[in-house]
């Protein structure tokens, strides 16, 4: 049997990959075949979150140990096979290439296809160009605060004045600014 990955990025619109691999492979396995499927370089540290069906991380599977809190579970990408975590199409993972800036693919088990098996992970489907890898953090702040100003001011006729004490009614606050009832 072999898993069927679908990747997508919120970046790029008419990117897609689809990978098959074996549910016994390694996370470390996946990640290689990903990158190779995206043309990225192995350079960067990566992690896969296993999340829920609202893309919430959950679990986080590293390509290397960061010391985490003892307290929390570390699984790295080399020592953890795929189908600890995977079992049911469907299934949901981040996986995060870039962390200065926490982007990723979005990952989905499309299909589990019984009666094929795979020595090594295959790339069987690609579309677009993948995102640029890396991207100058800098700029990448800068274009953030861009598009949250634009998105969170709606549009030009803005005006904050128009926000004044008689917009919020009879609200009363304390002095860290709790809303009093």
């Amino acid at each position: 049997m072999v898993y069927r990955f679908l990747l997508l990025s919120d970046e790029v619109d008419n990117f897609s990959r689809e990978i098959e691999i074996a549910p016994d492979a390694t996370f470390l396995q996946f990640h290689d075949a990903i990158l190779d499927a995206v043309g990225y370089d192995k350079n960067q540290i990566t992690s896969f979150f296993i999340c829920s069906d609202n893309w919430e991380k959950q679990q986080e599977i590293t390509l290397i140990d960061m010391g985490a809190d003892s307290a929390t579970d570390t699984y790295l990408m080399e020592e953890t096979p795929l189908d600890e975590f995977i079992e049911d199409v469907g299934q949901r993972l981040l996986y995060v290439y870039d962390n200065m800036t926490e982007r990723a693919f979005f990952i989905e088990l499309k299909a589990i296809v019984p009666n094929r098996t795979s020595d090594k992970p295959v790339c069987v489907s690609s579309k677009g160009k993948a995102p640029v890898q890396l991207v100058d953090i800098d700029k990448y702040i800068e274009k953030q605060r861009t598009d949250f100003d634009a998105d969170f001011y709606g549009s030009d006729e803005f005006d904050p004045d128009e926000l004044d004490d008689e917009s919020f009614g009879n609200m009363s606050f304390d002095e860290n600014g709790n809303e009093l009832y």
